[in-house]
């Protein structure tokens, strides 16, 4: 399971709310962090509306790539599985859950970092973010699987709600203008 922020949260003693859709990977999900406070653990898919939903995915057994083995998506037209043959691919009902619902089921009011890697699915979870209610600090969200006119449309919409843009290879972070020199360094170039 490809996990970028595990060594932040564990060598930092991060707090914060983990999400995973997938009920075997939510599994492992525990057991990474078994032995680490100050997490929230939630076994759902953020979406547009709460309620079952179906994520693509790569059939247990049939990953030939290691980072294939967690790959699921609400988009799979998006992102490696359009590549793959039919057979290997699997479907799985999970439960969803808006965004904000779920943060104020965990009474969550202030986010630091919010961490989207969602297969094609990112910008709309962007656009579940009520902006009057939470701010967040920083945005990271994998662009590499939008398709461009996406990726203009999240530049676009994050900078009307203040944020400067840093893209890299995969990902774009978004961060408030006033943590930008603190988080991202002054040599950061905006988008």
């Amino acid at each position: 399971m490809a996990d970028p922020l595990r060594q932040h949260i564990v060598g930092h003693k991060w707090k914060g709310l983990l999400v995973e859709p997938l009920k075997g990977k939510f599994a492992q999900l525990l057991q990474n962090y078994a032995h680490t406070e100050g997490l929230i653990f939630e076994n759902a898919a953020i979406s547009k509306a709460p309620g079952p939903a179906t994520l693509f995915r790569v059939k247990e057994g049939h990953a030939t790539e290691p980072w294939q083995e967690g790959l699921a998506t609400f988009c799979p037209e998006k992102n490696a599985l359009r590549n793959l043959p039919e057979e290997r691919i699997d479907q799985e009902s999970v439960d969803c859950i808006t965004l904000m619902d779920l943060l104020k089921k965990h009474h969550i009011a202030k986010l630091d970092l919010l961490q989207i890697d969602v297969e094609g699915y990112d910008f709309e979870i962007i656009k579940l973010i009520d902006f009057s209610a939470i701010e967040p600090v920083l945005i990271n969200y994998e662009h590499c699987n939008l398709r461009s006119h996406e990726r203009r449309q999240a530049r676009r919409y994050l900078r009307e709600r203040g944020y400067v843009l840093i893209q890299r290879e995969y990902d774009t972070s978004a961060v408030l203008p006033r943590y930008a020199d603190r988080l991202l360094g002054r040599s950061s170039v905006g988008l």
